[in-house]
């Protein structure tokens, strides 16, 4: 269970928006959806060789109180 007080980040959720743009293009764009309090955690880490140069990935773990409908293209 978590506490309160772990939930010490903020994220902003977002949802896609697309927008036409009256030309027959369009325009991507995203949209805020709401501020919540949020706990990350790193999941993990590491290096790999690229182009000569090394990069870096990283992934996280976001715990946040529920919400209502949320979808995973937030």
């Amino acid at each position: 269970m978590n506490r309160i007080s772990e939930f010490d980040q903020r994220l902003v959720l977002e949802r896609p928006l697309t927008i036409d743009d009256g030309t027959g293009g369009r325009t991507e764009m995203w949209e805020e959806v709401v501020t919540v309090w949020a706990r990350l955690a790193n999941v993990s880490g590491r290096e790999l060789p690229f182009a000569d140069a090394l990069r870096s990935e990283l992934t996280h773990e976001a715990t946040l109180r529920y919400r209502g409908p949320l979808v995973p293209a937030m």
